[in-house]
Order: C-alpha cells, then sequence, then structure tokens
C-alpha cells in the first residue's frame, strides 16, 4: 500500500508518539520519585533516558496507531475501499 497525503500526514504520528511518552513514561517515573522509591537525581536520570529512547522504540507503534485511527475515521480512503486519485501528489 502506497501512502500518499499531503503535508503534514506524519503529525499524527508524532502527536501519538510524543503523548505516549510524555503522559506514559514519565508520571510513572514522577511518581516513583515522589513515593521515595528512587532518589531524584536517579529519577531525572531516568527521566532523560526514556525522553531519548522511547521515541526511537515506539516510532513504528505510534505510526501504527495513527494509520488506524485514520481509517477507521476515513475509511473510505484505503486502497481496498475505492480512494479517491485526488489524494495522490502527481
Amino acid at each position: 500500500m502506497v501512502l500518499r497525503r499531503h503535508d503534514g500526514f506524519f503529525l499524527g504520528a508524532l502527536v501519538w508518539n510524543y503523548g505516549m511518552t510524555s503522559f506514559g513514561a514519565l508520571p510513572l517515573t514522577v511518581l516513583a520519585w515522589k513515593l521515595g522509591w528512587v532518589p531524584p537525581k536517579v529519577a531525572l536520570g531516568i527521566a532523560v533516558a526514556l525522553c531519548l529512547t522511547l521515541p526511537v522504540l515506539l516510532y513504528r507503534l505510534s505510526w501504527r496507531i495513527w494509520l488506524a485511527l485514520y481509517y477507521a475515521c476515513l475509511p473510505e480512503q484505503l486502497p481496498a475501499n475505492g480512494a479517491r486519485d485526488t489524494d495522490t501528489d502527481d
């Protein structure tokens, strides 16, 4: 399946990736620090490590979630469902 979308289509995956990192993993680090499970410097190190590695690891998953949501909302855009030729950049 060829994915040809206009400018800004990649932003959906970016938002999912950012959301999973900032609202999924980082609050757990803050919670571990607030509950006293890890000292502040260790929590900061974990948070920085998560911010640098998690987006790379979640890249493919965030694209899958974004495409699933996009095509769930606009199923007529799928090639098997008769996508229009107006979606191409040709």
